[in-house]
């Protein structure tokens, strides 16, 4: 039990290094080209999951260099957005960059959302039947 114990501190001091050193560097690093590369004048919006760390780092770099930003964490899922931007080509490039090998029917189902009522009256059989294979 002892031994557990010592480990773990050990363990800690050892990702707080790791942290510190690398994972704050690369944060950063992160945060400065977000903030040279977006516009001051649009918001930025950081997505559910990982987003909610990214924010709150972005918002404690800008404060540390007296900047002032509009920035928000939204608990939304890709999929949700993905489904909502189905019509607006502009979004392919983030819904269909990730690897995917199956039926079209499981690509709108899984990646989109979509019911299977939506699918079935938007799309016929031979067009859900489709085997896709994304990079």
């Amino acid at each position: 039990m002892m031994e557990s114990t010592i480990q773990s501190k050990v363990g800690e001091v050892r990702y707080t290094s790791f942290g510190s050193t690398f994972i704050g560097s690369l944060l950063s690093f992160f945060s400065k080209k977000l903030m040279q590369q977006a516009p001051p004048e649009q918001p930025l919006y950081f997505l559910a999951r990982e987003g909610y760390w990214l924010e709150k780092m972005y918002q404690t770099y800008l404060k540390g260099a007296g900047l002032k930003r509009d920035s928000f964490y939204l608990l939304v899922s890709r999929a949700f957005l993905f489904k909502i931007m189905m019509d607006d080509e502009r979004s392919y490039r983030h819904s269909l960059k990730s690897d995917f090998n199956s039926s079209f029917y499981h690509l709108m189902r899984t990646r989109f959302l979509l019911s299977d009522q939506e699918i079935k009256s938007i799309f016929d059989q031979e067009s859900y039947e489709l085997e896709v294979s994304l990079p």
